[in-house]
């Protein structure tokens, strides 16, 4: 007990820019600008080189397979071991995995699989890496500064997706998509190298035996045994389906419709990352006691699908990152209804548990709808298969409407 408390002396500094805080900050800082860069770079080089839509949407699915079998079980992983270690080890394989990449490609090597493989050892490493950092920040920070922790990252991941997206078009113009790869493999190594400086009191934990599989089944029991519950997972997971599909599939076709292009889906995107911004804001603003929560859930998941479906049929620069915007408007508010609404209901003890489910049931079908929206632009276009997922996304939103157990779900306080 006496080393646990000179662990919380060292580490808990007043304040919120403590060393430790600072750190972690700053590699985070500088790995979700590398990843900014690297989502679109990867993109761009798979169509390059295979000009197929279908291979792209093969290695996202396959980056998101460990995700979903391993995310269940990484909560507690993270709160049974060092999660610096975890955290240090996390970014460190990510780094060298992106640095080998750039190095083949460099040297020659295209070989398809080797973007399967690194896709792979990003998505488990991230499993891991997540939950590290989100358990880390009330050991790292005062209790009183960890609203403003909890913001400063956020900022910072929107920020520089923000920056990033509107910026990687023209870079990877100007010097290519494999120096990104180099770029963020470096990004992570530096990340990892700020994350060694830092204090991280060790988990006490390791002395009791962590079931990992009955924390997951404790958490579906829970889910199962409440009717609005599951209607509403079902619903999120063929909403996370449909929209899948189509988000994918936007980097393909501005890349093959004349008039807007790499430069402009970048463009695009930034204004995306401003509307989950301005939409995070206007939330904080909204008394949800005079205001009905599930029907502006309704109402914006109908805004978003609208705009995708316009979206998909236009080659205008101005009018795809207006559309992009209310893309982000929308999401934000759907998604932010959702999350209070689990947050809410679901008993503290259960929080974990439940939400690890969540993840799993939600990104259980994502991997099908991006190998399945690959092959479906193939044989159509990608106009056509975007306007359809989102067409399908918005009678989704309709079909909510008409389930009381839902309605009464996100509604009742």
């Amino acid at each position: 007990m006496e080393n646990i408390n000179l662990d919380k002396i060292k580490v808990r500094k007043k304040g919120l820019w403590s060393k430790n805080f600072t750190l972690l900050w700053l590699g985070q800082f500088v790995s979700s600008l590398g990843d900014s860069f690297y989502g679109m770079a990867l993109s761009v080089f798979i169509l390059d080189i295979t000009g197929s839509v279908a291979f792209l949407g093969l290695i996202k699915a396959v980056s998101l397979i460990p995700r979903i079998i391993i995310s269940p079980f990484a909560g507690s992983v993270a709160d049974s071991h060092d999660r610096k270690k975890i955290i240090i080890l996390s970014d460190l394989v990510c780094g060298i995995a992106l640095v080998l990449l750039f190095l083949a490609v460099n040297l020659g090597y295209t070989d398809l699989w080797m973007f399967l493989v690194v896709g792979i050892i990003i998505g488990i490493a991230s499993c891991f890496f997540n939950p590290a950092v989100n358990s880390a920040i009330p050991d790292v920070v005062d209790k009183d500064n960890l609203v403003k922790a909890n913001s400063s990252l956020s900022i910072i991941y929107k920020g520089n997706n923000l920056l990033g997206s509107a910026a990687a078009g023209t870079v990877i113009n100007l010097i290519g998509a494999p120096l990104l790869f180099l770029f963020n493999g470096i990004s992570f190594i530096f990340s990892a190298a700020s994350e060694s400086f830092i204090i991280i009191p060790k988990s006490h934990k390791k002395d009791k035996k962590v079931n990992y599989f009955k924390d997951v089944i404790d958490g579906a029991r829970y889910v199962i045994g409440n009717k609005g519950l599951v209607f509403l997972y079902i619903i999120v997971a063929f909403l996370n389906f449909f929209g899948s599909i189509g988000y994918m599939l936007a980097l393909p076709y501005f890349k093959m419709t004349d008039g807007l292009g790499i430069q402009a889906y970048g463009i695009a995107v930034s204004f995306s990352s401003a509307g989950l911004i301005v939409g995070f804001s206007i939330l904080s603003k909204i008394d949800f006691k005079k205001v009905s929560k599930f029907s502006l859930f309704l109402m914006s998941g109908c805004f978003t699908s609208i705009a995708m479906i316009t979206l998909a049929n236009i080659n205008s620069v101005y009018l795809a990152s207006g559309l992009m915007f209310c893309n982000g408007l929308g999401i934000s508010i759907t998604n932010s209804i959702l999350q209070v609404t689990f947050q809410r209901k679901v008993p503290r003890d259960l929080r974990g548990k439940v939400f690890g489910f969540k993840k799993m049931l939600g990104l259980s079908l994502v991997p099908i709808a991006l190998m399945l929206g690959g092959i479906l632009a193939e044989i159509f276009t990608t106009r056509i298969v975007i306007s359809a997922s989102y067409l399908i996304l918005f009678l989704l939103f309709l079909v909510t409407s008409a389930v009381k157990d839902i309605r009464d779900y996100i509604n009742i306080e």
